[in-house]
C-alpha cells in the first residue's frame, strides 16, 4: 500500500524578549516495503522586542528513507535555507543498521 500524507504545522511563542512563529508544510509519500520520500517548506519568523527588529527565515527540504536488505537502511536530506539569519545548503547521508 502506498501512503501519501500532507501535513501542516504551526507553533507560536512569546516571552519577555521575543515572539514569533514556525510554520511547516510537508508532503510525503510512502512506498512498500518501508521506503519514504518527503518534500517540505518552512518559515521561521520572530521579533526581538528590545531592539524592535523582525527577522524572517525560510527553507525547503527533501528527505528520503530506503529500507535495504535485512536491517540495513539509507536516509538522506538536502535543505536550502534563506533569510535574514541564514543562507545556504545543508545535507546529510546516513547508512544504518536496525537491531
Amino acid at each position: 500500500i502506498r501512503r501519501m500524507a500532507l501535513n501542516f504545522s504551526y507553533a507560536g511563542f512569546s516571552n519577555l524578549f521575543s515572539d514569533g512563529h514556525n510554520t511547516t508544510l510537508r508532503l510525503s509519500q510512502g512506498f512498500l516495503p518501508g521506503h519514504r520520500l518527503e518534500v517540505a517548506y518552512g518559515q521561521y519568523a520572530y521579533r526581538i522586542d528590545s531592539i524592535n527588529q523582525s527577522r524572517n527565515n525560510q527553507w525547503v527540504r527533501a528527505n528520503t528513507y530506503l529500507a535495504l536488505l535485512r536491517h540495513w537502511f539509507f536516509s538522506g536530506m538536502y535543505e536550502y535555507d534563506w533569510g535574514e539569519d541564514l543562507e545556504g545548503t545543508r545535507m546529510y547521508l546516513e547508512l544504518g543498521y536496525r537491531f
